[in-house]
């Protein structure tokens, strides 16, 4: 997914409260260039899976199969199952994160997986606190809010990340197109001239074969 798409969805998803992210009660995360610094990134994509890991266990006391016989519609047996499912996922998928931060794709995964754990997470508290226990669904609902601090972090985190990475692809493209103009600039090679035949030696000339040695004459001392 290109940077701008995931800015664009993030800027359309409300996923948190805004009120949470205060300067008195979040300190600014932000390194001298205007990005998260390693040491806080990956702090914070800690506490978002460990938040994730701590609210599974505390949904075994929510019971909607007993709900049904109160008037409470069947679809919340299969929700809280999906809750479970998908915050089992938000888990692993932050604890891949943390090997590489930079990774986009798994850093828009995972905060896919938050906002739609978030949403099924607050119906299930909804039923538990209609049709079941209010005390369990405020104890619930107080130890979700307890995240809010780390999720909003890691979104503006994201936001950050995926600045960072369109503006890299600008700089590459703008650099492909110099090397390309560069290219075009440049004169057409010359062709090499053709080398030119070289021309015919002459053939050696021939040497006679020796004639017949004549005899020698008569009286002469051999």
């Amino acid at each position: 997914m290109k940077p701008f798409l995931v800015l664009a969805l993030l800027g359309a998803t409300p996923l948190w409260p805004q009120q949470q992210a205060t300067p008195a009660a979040v300190p600014s995360l932000a390194a001298p260039d205007g990005l998260t610094t390693e040491w806080d990134i990956q702090k914070t994509i800690h506490a978002v899976g460990t938040q994730a890991s701590r609210l599974i266990p505390m949904l075994d006391e929510v019971r909607p199969e007993q709900w049904i016989e109160k008037g409470a519609p069947e679809a919340y047996v299969a929700q809280l199952r999906d809750l479970r499912a998908e915050l089992g996922y938000a888990a692993r998928t932050a604890q891949e994160l943390q090997r590489d931060a930079d990774d986009l794709g798994k850093a828009f995964e995972l905060f896919m997986r938050l906002d739609a754990s978030r949403g099924m997470y607050r119906s299930v508290v909804q039923g538990v606190r209609n049709y079941q226990n209010p005390a369990l669904a405020d104890l619930l609902e107080s130890v979700e809010l307890e995240g809010d601090g780390p999720r909003s972090r890691f979104r503006n985190y994201l936001v950050e990340l995926a600045t960072m990475k369109e503006r890299e692809l600008k700089i590459v493209d703008q650099e492909a197109q110099r090397c390309r103009g560069m290219l075009i600039r440049q004169p057409a090679a010359k062709p090499a001239p053709k080398p030119k035949p070289a021309a015919p030696q002459a053939a050696p000339a021939s040497t006679p074969a020796p004639g017949p040695v004549p005899p020698a004459a008569k009286g002469a001392k051999p």
